[in-house]
């Protein structure tokens, strides 16, 4: 039992352990109890604890230290009030202790290694009070909880946000922990966040008087099975013959399976409390065919990777896959980093981190990994849990699934993994040849670049006042360049930068600001050439060159990462590449069409603004909709006063792009004209005989002439946006009107507008892509990719007529009348071309 909720502790471990032994008390190295003027060093803990409750902060204040008892000052008189209001008594209920025992210098807030320091103080109290329920506050108690325990650091990489509301049984403290954010935080100008505080209190109100949790031990149900004779092929038989839903998990030495060096090694299942491993060999594989193929309903963590594991390494296809825990843990909690089946284990079982060694599992690009190594039994284990949880959360996601009234959003999700996962296997094609002539090409120029750079009168003159030359990496060394800027070019500031330290003032030299000092500066201008094309070759490139297998790149897109529930893309990422600057326009240039074919994209029409008058309802938008209006070229005109006739195309599409970005959605997304004095250029023909001053203020005073005329106009958008405060406010989390997924925790004002309308853009494109792929038309055209809302094919030529009728019937009828919320006519953008950069728009 022991051995499966912690860590093996090996001669490492215990050398570790050694040396902090010899370094001496941890106090003593701190320090902090030594501080002049301290008057209440190492605070010792506060409260009866009779309930079993241990409230964990982070460090004591000015009233705290002067009265040596913790949440005594403002902030404390503002949070044990909560307390009582759930009829616990602060004093005689609960037990309290800081991640830090002594005030850090000017309330200042710990450091990691103040906080390790201090541990050991906690891990007292935990042996001597035993606490039932923990409740974590803030960052710092976080930090001190996992990040100092080995057994629990594999969780200490999440975020606050990610843990707060949420209730683990911790099997070390066999106690409930829960989490929210510190009420000094929240008191500190960041009041939006109160609401949310209540709820998490709420919860661990509801956590007090509750007996501890209880643990099963799930390694006794884990069998391994050694002789594929008298023990593996029977047990495949008898799971064929019951028919009950199982889980299963493979081992395998890559999951990037088109790479052709996979090989599997051990396959898991888990039905009911019994979970099987078992080497993969040519004697079962007819078998485990058979079970893929059957109708016997199958669950697994990351339904995709099992999907394509099992088409190229058993060469099947896997049918009635009815559940994916990784999506139901995305659609349930979109929290950073939570989805991994590791995390899901310690937050709903309390078991610590099983996982092997990233050195061990993590093989590099074309390469194996170390699996193999593993000795049979230890790895056996490890794939066993890797089922046994599968299952286990599987059940739980499902009830907590149906309870939230998340299961047309879960539904969505796992069929558009299904559909990604086909959808994967069709790759892109790139042109190697003309990306490896673009790859030397830009090299040559980044050296010419770099030799103008260190040559120019401004890098010379660096090198008279310093004594050496500015430094580069694959950007100048920022301290390089703000010396040179500010201190011996004498260059204003533009903004102040992030520093660890609040007694030095520092400047920042990113690209936003470089860009102010690119006509007074040849250094510069030749610098943001340098970063420009060191990142389309370094980021955009070389992704294309590392992951080319055969001529084709096999973009993973993902459903279980955006908190936003649309898609991502990685190895290599295919929804971000760059299509404005030249360099960038040039790299879309190497994605080209297999032989006969050609490319086409199936992009959704200014999708936003029509998910927007869905959701709001504003009869203005509608009529712009319907009488196909252009509200974004409107509004250009508007903010900049100009005439459409008075520009040229050219012109007139850069006013319609500012007024699209820069005004439309930045109001509808819950930007202020304010914001759009400051970012968008004056034109020139405004005032231009006035002082800048004052023609600032008049463009000001325009725009908010503006913004009150808009929000005259489109009168209903703003009272959604009204309806949907209220109802975050009350309810803790954003509903997205559509499909029903769920925000929850913390959201600005941006993304609560912003969340009901990018989501269900893209869930549009899902449902239409899912529906393609349901009915799985005889084509040889390939839908190879999604990019934001649109579809991304490989197609044949003579097809393409019956695929843009087909695609158009799905994506703006069929799609009406199967979500009657859809109130306004849906548009789809065509073009097709012999490279993704020539493509042309098709009437």
């Amino acid at each position: 039992m022991q051995g499966f909720f912690f860590r093996k502790e090996g001669k490492k471990a215990d050398k570790k352990a050694n040396r902090k032994q010899l370094q001496g008390d941890p106090c003593q190295l701190c320090g902090l109890c030594e501080q002049r003027g301290l008057r209440t060093p190492k605070l010792e803990p506060y409260g009866d604890g009779g309930e079993g409750v241990l409230i964990w902060g982070e460090a004591p204040g000015g009233e705290e230290d002067i009265q040596g008892i913790p949440f005594c000052g403002k902030v404390g008189k503002r949070f044990t009030p909560y307390f009582s209001r759930y009829g616990i008594d602060f004093e005689k209920d609960c037990i309290t202790v800081n991640a830090l025992d002594c005030r850090p210098p000017d309330n200042r807030k710990p450091t990691k290694k103040e906080i390790k320091y201090c541990h050991h103080r906690k891990q007292e109290v935990l042996d001597k009070y035993r606490p039932k329920v923990i409740f974590l506050l803030g960052d710092s108690a976080v930090n001190s909880f996992y990040g100092c325990d080995e057994d629990r650091k594999f969780s200490s990489s999440l975020p606050l946000a990610s843990y707060r509301g949420k209730v683990i049984p911790d099997y070390k403290t066999q106690a409930w922990v829960c989490h929210s954010y510190h009420p000094s935080y929240i008191e500190r100008g960041n009041q939006d966040l109160e609401h949310i505080f209540d709820l998490d209190f709420a919860v661990f109100a509801s956590m007090v008087g509750k007996p501890r949790p209880s643990f099963a031990d799930f390694e006794r149900d884990i069998y391994i099975l050694y002789d594929i004779e008298n023990e593996v092929i029977p047990f495949l038989l008898g799971l064929k013959s019951r028919g009950e839903p199982f889980s299963f998990d493979y081992e395998t030495s890559s999951y990037r399976y088109y790479e052709g060096i996979h090989e599997l090694y051990l396959i898991s299942v888990c039905y009911g409390n019994r979970t099987c491993v078992f080497r993969y060999c040519p004697e079962i594989r007819d078998l485990w065919i058979e079970l893929m193929e059957s109708d016997i309903p199958k669950i697994a963590q990351n339904i995709k990777h099992e999907i394509l594991a099992t088409h190229y390494v058993v060469g099947c296809k896997v049918r009635n896959m009815v559940y994916d825990t990784m999506i139901g843990a995305h659609v349930l909690d979109g929290s950073q980093g939570v989805t991994g089946l590791k995390n899901q284990a310690y937050i709903n079982f309390g078991c610590y981190d099983y996982g092997l060694p990233s050195s061990v599992m993590e093989g590099g690009i074309k390469q194996k990994n170390r699996f193999s190594e593993i000795p049979f039994e230890e790895g056996a284990m490890y794939c066993g849990k890797d089922s046994i949880f599968t299952y286990r959360l599987a059940k739980k996601q499902k009830r907590l699934l149906k309870a939230r009234g998340l299961e047309k959003a879960y539904t969505l999700f796992h069929e558009g993994a299904l559909a990604f996962a086909d959808m994967e296997k069709n790759g892109i094609r790139i042109d190697v040849p003309f990306a490896r002539k673009m790859d030397a090409d830009w090299e040559e120029q980044i050296e010419e670049y770099k030799e103008t750079l260190f040559s120019c009168e401004e890098a010379r003159k660096f090198e008279r006042v310093v004594g050496r030359q500015l430094k580069y990496g694959k950007k100048l060394a920022d301290g390089d360049l703000r010396q040179l800027l500010f201190d011996i070019l004498g260059f204003k500031p533009v903004k102040e930068t992030k520093t660890k330290t609040k007694t030095k003032t520092t400047y920042s030299v990113d690209e936003e600001s470089l860009k102010t000092y690119v006509d007074k500066s040849e250094l510069v201008d030749i610098e943001l050439k340098l970063r420009k094309i060191n990142k389309l070759k370094g980021t955009y490139l070389a992704q294309f060159l590392r992951y080319e297998v055969g001529g084709f790149i096999y973009p993973s897109f993902h459903l279980h990462f955006a908190r936003s529930y649309r898609s991502s893309s990685s190895e290599p990422n295919f929804q971000n590449i760059p299509r404005r600057s030249e360099e960038g326009r040039a790299i879309r240039k190497i994605i080209i069409p297999r032989e006969g074919h050609e490319l086409w994209e199936a992009d959704y029409s200014s999708m936003e603004v029509r998910i927007l008058a869905c959701q709001s309802k504003d009869a203005a938008l509608i009529d712009y909709i319907v009488g196909g209006g252009d509200i974004h070229a409107d509004w250009g005109k508007e903010v900049f006063l100009v005439r459409e006739e008075d520009l040229s195309e050219e012109e007139f599409g850069k006013i319609r792009d500012s007024g699209k970005s820069d005004w439309v959605f930045r109001l509808f997304y819950g930007g202020f004209y304010k914001q759009a004095a400051r970012d968008i250029k004056i034109p020139d023909h405004f005032y231009p005989t006035l002082s800048y001053r004052r023609r600032q203020e008049k463009w000001e005073s325009h725009l908010r002439d503006c913004e009150d005329r808009f929000w005259e106009q489109f009168k209903g958008v703003r009272e959604w946006q009204d309806r949907k405060i209220v109802e975050y406010k009350k309810q803790g989390y954003i509903d997205d009107g559509a499909w029903g997924f769920q925000r929850h925790g913390y959201i600005g004002r941006n993304k609560l507008y912003n969340f009901p309308i990018q989501g269900p853009a893209f869930h549009c494109l899902l449902w239409s892509i899912i529906e393609l792929w349901k009915k799985d038309y005889d084509w040889r055209s390939l839908l190879c990719g999604q990019i934001h809302d649109s579809m991304f094919w490989d197609g044949k030529p003579e097809e393409f007529a019956e695929v843009r009728k087909t695609v158009d019937r799905i994506a703006t009828e069929d799609i009406r009348e199967a979500n009657p919320w859809i109130i306004v006519p849906l548009k789809v953008d065509w073009k097709r071309g012999p490279d993704w950069l020539s493509m042309l728009g098709v009437e």
